[in-house]
């Protein structure tokens, strides 16, 4: 999401925003493998319910949030209100792989 943030050209958005979602798609994966790796084998189905409230969770909230700030250059003429909507979507992206990096479990170790 940086690349649209540095340049509104419409390749770089389209490119920036494609790769975006690619990895969105890829991280979904990761996430529901990591989150039913950790679990029980009776408890997958409430840990595979929980990590899907999440996913659609921080969808709707990311989108609204990001549209939100978009939404104040529709007021003027000029694109800065998207410009802000990409660094936010950046800096959420990078300040929740942090977070990520931190709090998921390691391998347990199978001896």
């Amino acid at each position: 999401m940086t690349v649209p943030a540095l340049s509104m050209h419409t390749a770089t958005v389209v490119a920036g925003t494609a790769l975006a979602a690619a990895g969105a798609g890829a991280l979904f994966v990761v996430a529901s493998a990591t989150a039913l790796g950790q679990v029980a084998p009776h408890e997958s189905g409430i840990a595979s319910g929980i990590v899907s409230t999440f996913h659609e969770f921080g969808a709707s909230i990311g989108a609204a949030a990001i549209s939100s700030v978009a939404a104040a250059s529709l007021i003027g003429d000029t694109l800065s209100g998207f410009t802000s909507g990409y660094i936010l979507a950046a800096v959420t992206a990078v300040a929740a792989a942090l977070v990520a990096a931190v709090l998921t479990p390691g391998r347990a170790d199978t001896g």
